[in-house]
Formats: structure tokens, C-alpha cells, sequence
């Protein structure tokens, strides 16, 4: 029977935690849960009687970032390649005292899980290697704090778990059905399977920067099984843009990323120098990427809307069309300013 462990990266959110393990009961042997930056109101002691910690290690607190930007340098190495019996390595801290009530570390050690802390990077992503790393089974349910499994999807995993799904080959992946929520409700989500959820992470390949994705090596599998995603906010169109803080972030880390090399980003069994095609056409051709974007972005869309059965929201369509352009016009002027200031 496959051994799952739950992964989740947050900054803060632990209402939405809370929801996502009671929702998630019975889908994971291990939970972890790695914290962007330290706790709010927790204060860890440095006293490592029972916890061993790397040679020239520094605190979480120490390697954080001021402002969004890249990831720490001291992060950028590929954690698939330390043994599984390494000392924890630096940057990151098992919160082994006795939790304060009320805090996310409390309700994961409620859970059973394994509570860590991580430099504050601003974004999420570059803690998943180490949490990859930390998590003592191959098989990785990867969910967001503001997801939660929907109850087929629940019972689908339950399932196998306790090895009654059975496929051949051997999938190295499951894609689910991520749910667009408009703040009040759940729109019809159409039956697109394109959210990884679930895979071996023996067989992905990664780097830790936001809205990259794991690369998978083999065969994936998409469920018409539903993965609630509902945030605070609309999760989708122009105002998740242009209303949320957190998008203005995302934009800066992931240009700032981009100046340099993945070889430069906490990594998972990635050793290339180049970046993938995406963002490297993002940062060898910003201008086209601009103009294709513009012009035949929502071109795209609406034929993978066809093609998919995907329900057509203009607002989705647009908001896109906007991302995407975006991207590569803040990289633009970062490339521009570091090369008038270098």
C-alpha cells in the first residue's frame, strides 16, 4: 500500500489549514507543514539536544528577506541529493518546543504532523524542496493551505492509499480538477483535469520559484475528481490581479529569480543550467512575449476552452491575457534597471 505524505507551505492561513485537515482526513500517512518565515509570537529556543542540524547552519530568521526578491543563496542547492538522514539543513528549524496555543504550530502538532520554519521568501515555492525532502514517503500530496479535497476526491485517495486503485503502468502522477471560486460560490468547473496534486517525487524534476510547477518524468493521470480551491477572494480574473497584494510580490520574486540561473533556486532533482521553455521565453524575448500575450493570448484560451469543455469567462480570459504580459514587462524593467546600475 502506498505511504503518502501531506506537504503544505503557507505564511500564516491557519483557519484555512484547519478546514483543509479536517477535509483531509484518512488521504495522508504524514503531515508537514513548512512556515514562510518565522511564526508570529512563537519563539523557538536554539537548543538542539534532540534535533541535529547542519555544520555552519543559521536561523530562519537570519537568512529572511526583507523585501521580495529571489531566495536566500544559501538555499539554492538540490535537496533530493542529501540523504534522508542528513542534519536539517540550514535555513530551516524543527519547532520542537512546546507550541503556543492557537498557533498554526499547535493545531499541526493536533494533527500529528511535524511543524517547520523556513526563511521568509514571500512566496511559498522554494520551501517545497525541503519539505519534499523532509517527508519520509515518495508519494507527495501537494495542496495549498486554501484547498481542500472535495469528498470523491477524498475517497479516491483513501483508496489508494490502501492500494485499491490500481493502473498499469504505474502513473508517476494524478492530475485533478481545480475549482474556480468568485469569493461566494463555486462556478462550474467544466471536467479539465489540470491541477498535479498527487505525485512520486522520485520522478519530478523542480525549482523553487513562484507559479513554476513540477516537472513529471512519466505518465500522469487526470481524475474527473473535483480539488476545492476557495480563498478569501475571488481565485480567478481581473481582480485577483489587480486587488491582491500578494500578486504584486509574485511578479517581483519571479523577475528577480529570472536574472539569474534555476541553478540559483532551492532545487529537486534538477541540475540544468538553462530554464525551461516558459520562463525561458520570458527572459530571452520579453517584448514578444508581451506582444504574443496581447494579441494572441486570448486567442489561445478560447481554443483550449473548446477543446477542454472548459466553461469561456471573459474576465478569466482577460485576466490571462494580462498575467502573462505582466510577467515578462516587470522582468523587462528589472532587466533594464540592474543593467543601468551595473
Amino acid at each position: 500500500m502506498p505511504k503518502i505524505s501531506l506537504v503544505v507551505c503557507l505564511y500564516k492561513e491557519r483557519a484555512f489549514l484547519e478546514r483543509l485537515l479536517l477535509n483531509a482526513r484518512d488521504c495522508y500517512d504524514e503531515l508537514i507543514v513548512v512556515h514562510d518565515g518565522v511564526e508570529d509570537g512563537e519563539k523557538m529556543s536554539d537548543e538542539f539536544q534532540t534535533v541535529s542540524y547542519a555544520r555552519g547552519w543559521n536561523s530562519p530568521k537570519e537568512l529572511s528577506l526583507s523585501d521580495p526578491g529571489a531566495p536566500p543563496k544559501e538555499l539554492a542547492i538540490d535537496y533530493a541529493t542529501l540523504p534522508s538522514d542528513s542534519p536539517i539543513p540550514t535555513g530551516y528549524r524543527l519547532s520542537a518546543d512546546a507550541p503556543k496555543p492557537g498557533s498554526i504550530h499547535d493545531l499541526v502538532v493536533r494533527y500529528g504532523g511535524r511543524f517547520y520554519e523556513g526563511p521568509r521568501c514571500f512566496q511559498q515555492e522554494p520551501h517545497w524542496p525541503f519539505a519534499w525532502w523532509s517527508a519520509k514517503y515518495n508519494w507527495i500530496l501537494r495542496l495549498d493551505a486554501d484547498e481542500f479535497p472535495s469528498e470523491e476526491l477524498r475517497n479516491w485517495i483513501f483508496k489508494f492509499r490502501m492500494g485499491k486503485e490500481e493502473f498499469s503502468p504505474s502513473p508517476s502522477g494524478f492530475l485533478s480538477i481545480w475549482t474556480q471560486w468568485d469569493g461566494k460560490k463555486e462556478l462550474p468547473p467544466g471536467d479539465h483535469a489540470n491541477r498535479l496534486f498527487l505525485f512520486d517525487k522520485s520522478l519530478v524534476r523542480y525549482f523553487g520559484m513562484a507559479e513554476n510547477t513540477p516537472e513529471i518524468e512519466s505518465q500522469v493521470i487526470p481524475l474527473k475528481l473535483l480539488l476545492h480551491h476557495r480563498p478569501n477572494r475571488p481565485s480567478f480574473g481581473l481582480s485577483n490581479l489587480f486587488l491582491r497584494k500578494q500578486y504584486g510580490i509574485w511578479k517581483k520574486v519571479i523577475a528577480t529569480s529570472l536574472l539569474g540561473s534555476p541553478l540559483q533556486l532551492p532545487r529537486w532533482r534538477y541540475s540544468a543550467s538553462e530554464w525551461t521553455p516558459h520562463w525561458r521565453y520570458i527572459r530571452d524575448h520579453p517584448f514578444s512575449k508581451i506582444f504574443l500575450s496581447l494579441s494572441l493570448g486570448p486567442l489561445r484560451d478560447l481554443k483550449n476552452a473548446f477543446i477542454t469543455g472548459r466553461p469561456i469567462r471573459l474576465n478569466d480570459v482577460m485576466a490571462s491575457m494580462l498575467h502573462q504580459s505582466m510577467m515578462a514587462y516587470t522582468y523587462l524593467r528589472l532587466r533594464k534597471s540592474k543593467g543601468k546600475n551595473s
